[in-house]
């Protein structure tokens, strides 16, 4: 019998140890200690550096406020520079400084070894069982919107 609480209880728990991992700090090849949301912050303007504050704000699903306020945040901690468009003058465009490509790149080295582990967790499903767990996180994320 499908005990379907227990099932829901346990995502919960995953979520909830997520969520507090997101909020533990740590420092990334410099001494600035960086919460996961701030890591993966830099890693897109590491990934598109001259990114503008709308596109990354659209790649990290928040308000373009709301990544704004994250910015503001690096640019005091030295990690990113902003700089006004040769394209336009109405466009900022990102960058990461000296420290925030040390951090960037410290950060790709430990995505890359924590990426192997779920590689290897998740090389365990068939295929009908990958499609199945894709499709229920999909539905996830809906019903979390």
């Amino acid at each position: 019998m499908r005990d379907y609480d227990f099932l829901l209880d346990q995502v919960e728990r995953v979520i909830h140890k997520y969520n507090q991992r997101e909020n533990q700090k740590h420092n990334y090849g410099v001494d600035v200690p960086l919460t996961q949301t701030e890591i993966h912050l830099i890693a897109v303007i590491g990934e598109q550096p001259r990114i503008g504050v709308k596109a990354l704000a659209e790649i990290k699903g928040v308000t373009a406020g709301a990544a704004s306020q994250m910015i503001k945040k690096m640019v005091q901690k030295g990690l990113v520079c902003k700089r006004i468009s040769a394209e336009s003058e109405a466009k900022i465009e990102l960058t990461l400084t000296e420290k925030g490509q040390v951090c960037f790149t410290e950060h790709q080295k430990l995505h890359e070894e924590a990426s192997e582990k779920w590689y290897r967790l998740l090389d365990k499903l068939d295929d009908n069982s990958y499609e199945m767990l894709n499709q229920i996180l999909a539905q996830m994320e809906e019903m979390l919107k």
